[in-house]
């Protein structure tokens, strides 16, 4: 399976998911709370919620996308393909917020660019998987979330089942660099995007997992 096998969708998440009200200002001045369409594609050929005897239950797999269009890493995540007919598997990739076609209308936000971060594309990826449980009427206990990512969506993966290990069971991270983040005070140019996320998320969400004076200059 491929792009073209799989059904796309979108998804209406708020653009902030922390303080309700951020609003976006229309071109009649009018206002309404803002929202974007985040897009993401579903393959379900291999799924079937009816568990046979002995059969695995459903379960999805889930790509926790990153900073490029979805369409980018579908056909680059071997592992989901081959798992998903073995475990009754959605197979799912979800697209990162300001990316491909999951673009907010920005005009008239204030510091737009400030709902750009990695707490609020995790938030959008758990309220995009109970909202696919909820349409395929996945609702037994037995059914397992797990997801996928590399590099820095592989970050986002372990994140992922840290922050909401109520909607993710497990998190396959290939290329994670939590732990090259912490190793690299040095100051690898290479490793700035990684460690720019790292702190963003980390020191807000895990404080006492983080030790500041790792980075210092």
């Amino acid at each position: 399976p491929s792009t073209v096998n799989c059904t796309w969708k979108y998804f209406t998440q708020p653009l902030d998911h922390f303080s309700p009200g951020v609003v976006n200002v229309n071109g009649d001045n009018s206002s309404a709370i803002a929202t974007f369409q985040q897009r993401y594609c579903i393959y379900d050929k291999y799924f079937n919620k009816e568990v046979k005897m002995n059969g695995p239950p459903p379960n999805i797999l889930f790509y926790t996308g990153n900073e490029s269009p979805v369409e980018e890493y579908i056909n680059q995540t071997g592992l989901m393909w081959t798992l998903a007919p073995k475990l009754n598997s959605l197979v799912v990739f979800a697209e990162h917020r300001y990316f491909g076609e999951s673009v907010p209308q920005l005009k008239g936000v204030r510091n737009c660019l400030s709902y750009c971060t990695t707490q609020q594309a995790l938030a959008d990826h758990a309220l995009l998987v109970l909202e696919i449980k909820k349409n395929y009427n996945i609702q037994n206990n037995n059914a397992k979330v797990v997801a996928f990512g590399g590099s820095y969506g592989g970050m986002l993966a372990s994140w992922a089942r840290i922050k909401y290990p109520n909607v993710f069971d497990g998190a396959i991270a290939d290329e994670n660099r939590l732990e090259a983040s912490f190793a690299c005070a040095g100051g690898e140019l290479e490793d700035a995007f990684s460690v720019m996320f790292l702190l963003e998320f980390s020191v807000t969400a895990f404080p006492k997992l983080v030790d500041l004076s790792e980075f210092s200059a």
